[in-house]
């Protein structure tokens, strides 16, 4: 497979499971509004710790010394960036459902 090919079916496996989470955090949230608060505030702060992380990451690979560390650095770089499409994934799928039971007991 060339990396054309890699590319295009890492990025619909990226797609697939952003889709999935997505929908999952939809059905979650409608629950209550319990719920869709709790799914709102923890997916703000993943995707926030994972675009931060993602960043500094990207700023430390300059640093790196050896190619153990390069290959730590990388590899916590793709988690990061992992953890922010799937938080931003689960916050907009969260945000665009209203919950069915407006009265916040979750039951």
């Amino acid at each position: 497979m060339d990396s054309f090919a890699g590319l295009i079916v890492t990025i619909a496996i990226a797609g697939m499971l952003a889709w999935l989470v997505f929908n999952t955090a939809g059905v979650v949230a409608r629950r209550s509004a319990t719920w869709r608060r709790l799914i709102l505030v923890a997916n703000a702060v993943a995707s926030l710790l994972g675009l931060v992380l993602t960043l500094l990451l990207a700023l430390m690979i300059y640093e790196a010394t050896s190619a153990a560390n390069l290959v730590a650095l990388i590899l916590l770089w793709i988690v990061a960036g992992g953890l922010a499409l799937l938080g931003i994934a689960a916050f907009l799928g969260a945000s665009v459902s209203h919950p069915e039971n407006r009265d916040g007991d979750g039951v």
